[in-house]
């Protein structure tokens, strides 16, 4: 109870930790004046009209990734829910453990996890209600978020914001067990229950002084990931290299690269890079949750973003109609509580050992 109630003192004193429905409440209303001035409650799924529903909900990240050049994504293979175990193992056959299982549809760390053998593969493919996708482990140390937004009428695009997301890694004291500096953290500490469940063999291990352990690599804010907001990096170079990328999929406008990396200098020659994934409308600015930041510059972010999905879709229904009715939009909606619901409960239920599992 000490420490739940600690945790709870934790988010409450910090904005970042809010549940998305608090913090987005009060930017609603400009939400619906939106769909208001377009006539459309559902005018963001025009903004991406080559993804689908917009990258908003429901839409296939493997869809997406086999859209683009497969040498700027490691290594991955789509599992199908109906695959037998056997052809699992000849389908990744040329992808080495430890590596990354995602649901093909969702977000926010759903389901998401590292495993580390083929047994722990088909556990997963046993339970996951929908087909995911099995994905390489990217080597480089680095990973942000970068956010695109181009008008469909311009030449290209440009970059609203970069966040860098550094994983869960301690510096041990010489002194201190990795369970003593998880608590001693805040951030760490709300993951404490989560990694104490995944990790029950370390939380007993003392790093050496200096020494670095890192407890997670999935650049998640929800999972104990803190993220920096690192806008400034925006450079012309780097600006053509997202254009570049962007331009292989066909009418997207308004979304977020996820990429991992080497070092700034090589990203900007655009050279040893990864892409992790890549999200359309339903995408967070999600350098807004840079703890220097304040709430009021959040809403702000959120507004700007908005405002710039409404006139992408208001440019792209000039040029060809890309609406759904509203009974459709209900449907849609209705069907993205139902599956979020399904990994949710897949997510809370799942039992692997010696793993990463959120």
């Amino acid at each position: 109870m000490r420490d739940y109630l600690k945790q709870q003192l934790i988010r409450l004193k910090h904005w970042e930790y809010w549940n998305s429905g608090i913090i987005y409440l009060p930017v609603f209303p400009y939400l619906l004046f939106l769909m208001i001035k377009r006539r459309d409650p559902f005018f963001f799924i025009a903004a991406n009209p080559g993804i689908e529903n917009g990258g908003f909900t429901l839409e296939s990240k493997w869809k997406i990734q086999d859209q683009m050049q497969h040498k700027w994504f490691p290594e991955t293979r789509l599992i199908l829910k109906s695959t037998a175990p056997d052809q699992i193992r000849e389908q990744i056959r040329d992808i080495q453990f430890p590596c990354y299982l995602k649901p093909d549809i969702g977000g926010k760390g759903r389901g998401v996890v590292q495993i580390q053998s083929m047994d722990e593969l088909i556990e997963y493919h046993a339970h996951c209600p929908i087909d995911f996708l099995v994905q390489e482990k990217i080597p480089y140390p680095l990973e942000i978020g970068v956010f695109f937004i181009k008008n469909p009428l311009d030449s290209s695009g440009t970059i609203s914001g970069i966040v860098l997301k550094e994983y869960i890694c301690l510096t041990g004291d010489g002194t201190s067990t990795i369970a003593e500096l998880l608590r001693s953290n805040p951030r760490y500490f709300l993951q404490f229950n989560r990694l104490k469940k995944a990790y029950p063999e370390k939380l007993t291990q003392v790093p050496g002084k200096g020494e670095q352990e890192i407890l997670s690599e999935i650049g998640n804010h929800a999972l104990g990931s803190a993220f920096r907001d690192c806008s400034n990096q925006i450079t012309p170079a780097l600006t053509d290299l997202i254009n570049e990328l962007a331009s292989e999929l066909p009418d997207f406008y308004f979304g977020r690269f996820d990429i991992r990396f080497n070092s700034w200098e090589e990203l900007n020659r655009g050279e040893q890079f990864a892409i992790v994934e890549l999200n359309g409308a339903g995408s967070e600015p999600t350098h807004i949750y840079d703890s220097s930041h304040s709430l009021f510059f959040a809403w702000s972010e959120i507004i700007r973003h908005w405002k710039a999905m409404s006139l992408i879709s208001k440019s792209v229904n000039r040029q060809k109609r890309h609406k759904i009715s509203f009974i459709e939009g209900i449907k849609l909606f209705k069907n993205h509580a139902k599956v979020m619901k399904q990994l949710d409960r897949f997510s809370n239920s799942i039992q692997l050992k010696k793993h990463e599992i959120f």
